[in-house]
C-alpha cells in the first residue's frame, strides 16, 4: 500500500471503487483484522490470511480475559492511576472483541460491506447525471482526505502510546542494567501472563513485541471500523442528496391547457399521455432509488447496532477514565493519554456528526416528495406519489439496537455524563 496525499477523485484510471486511494487504505487495514469482504468481491484469500483469521479471535478473547485477570489479581496492589489505565485497555479490548465477533460469526457484515462496494458506492452511480457525477466527485474527495486524517490520528496515538513506556524505561535506567536485581520495566498494556515481564529482560522483550502487535490490531479494530461506517454513511448521504435533487427538479408539464370553469377560461398545467408515461418512469426510478438506500440503511442499523451500543458504552466509561489520567497534568501522562483522549473524543464527535448530517438530509425527502407537481398528474401517477409519500414518512435513521439514536444528542449526553463521572472519580482518587 503506497500512501498518497493526491486526490484521485477525478482520475481517469479509476475503473472500480477499490481503485480509489482511500479504498486501498481501507482494504489494507481491514485485511489485517480479517474484515475485508474477499469472498463477496471474488478476491483470493491467501494461506497466511486464513491462518490469521483463526488466530485473531483467539487473541482477542485471551487478551480480554488476561486483562480482566490482571485487574483482579492486582486490584489492591497497584496505584489507582495505573489501575485506571489498565481498565481503559480492557475496555478497548472489549470493543475489539465485539467487532471481531461481528466479523467472524455473522456473514451479514461481509455481505453488507461487499454490497457497499459493489452497489452503494457512488462510483457506481456517477454516470446517471451531471449532478450525480459532481456529487460523486465531492464525496470521494471528502472520503480521501477524511481517510488520511483518520490514518494520521491513528498513527499518532499508536506511536505515543507505545513509545512512551520505552522512553520511561530508558530514563529510569532499565536498559543500562537490564539484568539487575531491582530493575522494573514499564509496558503500554498489562496482562496476567504466567511469566515475569516487569523484572525479567527476556520477558520484557516478549511482552513489548506482543503489545506492539496487539496495539496495532486493536487500533485498526477501533479506528478503521469507525472509518468504514463513516464512509458508508457519507455515500448514503450522497444518495439522498441525489434523490432530493431529482425530486426538487422534477420536470413540469411542457404546456398548459385551457379549461372552462364557472369563472371563465383558466390555464391548467397537466401532463399529456406521453408525458405521463415519462413521469411514471421517473417516479419508478426515484422510488427504486429510495428503496435501495432505505434497505441498505436498515441493514446497516441491524448489522452495526450491537457494536454501536457497545461503542457508546465504551466512550461513556473510558472518557472519564482518560480525563482522570490526564488530570495528573504530568508530562508523561499528557504525552501518553493526551493524544489518546483527543482521538477518542474526536472519534465520538465525528461519527455522531456524520450520522446527524445524514438524518438532516433524510428529513428533507418527504418535503421533496410533497413538492412534486402531483396536481398536474393523472390519477395513476397521483396514487404512486401518495404511496411514495407514505413510505418516506419514516426517514432514514440509525439506531443502536433500535433503542438509542446515533447522533449529536447522544454524543452530548455522553460527554456531559463522562465529565460528571470524572469529577466524582477525581474526588475519590485524591
Amino acid at each position: 500500500m503506497l500512501l498518497s496525499f493526491k486526490d484521485d477523485s477525478r482520475s481517469p484510471n479509476i475503473q472500480k471503487p477499490q481503485n480509489f486511494q482511500y479504498m486501498k487504505i481501507l482494504r489494507f487495514n481491514l485485511k489485517i483484522i480479517c474484515a475485508w469482504p474477499e469472498k463477496q468481491l471474488n478476491e483470493i484469500r491467501s494461506l497466511g490470511h486464513s491462518i490469521h483469521r483463526v488466530i485473531l479471535p483467539i487473541q482477542s478473547v485471551v487478551c480480554l480475559a488476561c486483562g480482566i485477570l490482571y485487574i483482579h489479581f492486582h486490584f489492591n496492589e497497584i496505584p489507582f492511576f495505573i489501575l485506571a489505565s489498565t481498565f481503559i485497555t480492557v475496555m478497548m479490548n472489549l470493543v475489539t472483541c465485539s467487532r471481531t465477533a461481528l466479523v467472524m460469526l455473522f456473514e451479514r457484515y461481509l455481505v453488507l460491506t461487499g454490497r457497499f462496494i459493489t452497489v452503494m458506492h457512488l462510483f457506481n452511480f456517477q454516470k446517471n447525471s451531471d449532478y450525480a457525477y459532481k456529487l460523486c466527485t465531492f464525496v470521494n474527495r471528502m472520503s480521501h482526505f477524511y481517510t488520511l486524517y483518520v490514518l494520521f490520528s491513528m498513527f499518532m496515538g499508536l506511536g505515543l502510546f507505545n513509545l512512551l513506556p520505552l522512553y520511561n524505561n530508558y530514563v529510569s535506567g532499565a536498559f543500562s542494567d537490564p539484568y539487575g536485581p531491582n530493575v522494573t520495566f514499564f509496558h503500554s498494556v498489562y496482562f496476567a501472563f504466567p511469566f515475569d515481564y516487569s523484572h525479567n529482560f527476556r520477558g520484557y522483550i516478549i511482552m513489548a513485541l506482543f503489545n506492539s502487535y496487539v496495539s496495532v490490531t486493536c487500533s485498526i479494530g477501533l479506528v478503521m471500523f469507525d472509518l468504514l461506517m463513516c464512509l458508508m454513511v457519507m455515500h448514503v448521504w450522497g444518495h439522498l442528496k441525489i434523490l432530493s435533487h431529482n425530486l426538487i427538479n422534477f420536470p413540469r408539464p411542457k404546456a398548459s391547457h385551457v379549461i372552462t370553469t364557472p369563472n371563465g377560461p383558466t390555464n391548467v398545467e397537466t401532463y399529456t399521455e406521453e408525458e405521463s408515461k415519462e413521469v411514471f418512469a421517473r417516479l419508478r426510478e426515484c422510488i427504486k432509488h429510495y428503496g435501495t438506500v432505505d434497505d441498505f440503511a436498515n441493514d446497516m442499523s441491524e448489522t452495526f447496532g450491537v457494536i454501536l451500543l457497545v461503542y457508546y458504552g465504551f466512550h461513556q466509561v473510558s472518557l472519564c477514565m482518560l480525563l482522570l489520567e490526564c488530570s495528573d497534568l504530568s508530562t508523561k501522562a499528557m504525552l501518553r493519554y493526551g493524544p489518546l483522549t483527543l482521538i477518542m473524543i474526536q472519534q465520538l464527535i465525528q461519527i455522531s456528526i456524520i450520522f446527524e448530517l445524514l438524518g438532516s438530509v433524510a428529513d428533507r425527502i418527504p418535503d421533496a416528495v410533497y413538492q412534486l407537481p402531483w396536481e398536474c398528474m393523472d390519477v395513476k401517477n397521483r396514487r404512486v406519489v401518495y404511496g411514495f409519500l407514505r413510505r418516506t414518512q419514516n426517514p432514514v435513521r440509525f439506531k443502536a439496537m433500535g433503542i438509542l439514536d446515533v447522533g449529536v444528542q447522544t454524543m452530548a449526553s455522553i460527554l456531559k455524563t463522562s465529565i460528571s463521572y470524572f469529577v466524582m472519580l477525581r474526588t475519590v482518587a485524591t
